[in-house]
């Protein structure tokens, strides 16, 4: 399968604010395509009456390639920032495509143990409405991970 592809990034990042486009423009197998990704991360300092961070995550994206897994994708998430010693965030995210036939809940957790090691909780959970579509395939297929990480 032969590609040519030209793309684009572009990023800005305010005080609280960041926003991120990426895109894509080319051919796959003599057929044109074109992709892209806009983002916006808030970000709400000393939420909570703490120290924490909470970050509000937005997304879109379009995809015209054939190996897409839907051309319209939504998401949508929080980032929970504790700003402690061990360095400790959480990640949540819900993504799900413009029909509502296909949808993937992902959640990260990181925080270090010690000087030389961190433990990483990650998790993704598919789900598709009905079969042929590309979520259809793993939608058994969730994933729970813990890592825990050594530095020398």
């Amino acid at each position: 399968m032969l590609q040519e592809t030209i793309g684009f990034e572009a990023q800005f990042t305010g005080d609280p604010t960041l926003l991120k486009w990426e895109s894509l423009h080319g051919t796959q197998s003599g057929a044109g395509f074109d992709a892209a990704v806009a983002g916006l991360e808030y970000t709400l300092y000393g939420a909570f009456g703490q120290v924490w961070d909470l970050g509000l995550i937005a997304e879109g994206q379009y995809d015209t390639r054939p190996q897409a897994a839907a051309e319209r994708f939504y998401s949508a998430g929080l980032r929970l920032v504790l700003n402690d010693a061990k360095d400790t965030s959480f990640l949540a995210l819900m993504s799900q495509d413009q029909k509502q036939e296909q949808s993937l809940i992902a959640f990260e957790a990181s925080r270090r143990l010690n000087d030389w090691s961190s433990l990483e909780l990650r998790s993704q959970f598919y789900d598709a409405k009905k079969s042929g579509l590309a979520f259809s395939g793993i939608a058994d297929d969730d994933v729970i991970s813990l890592t825990i990480n050594m530095f020398f």
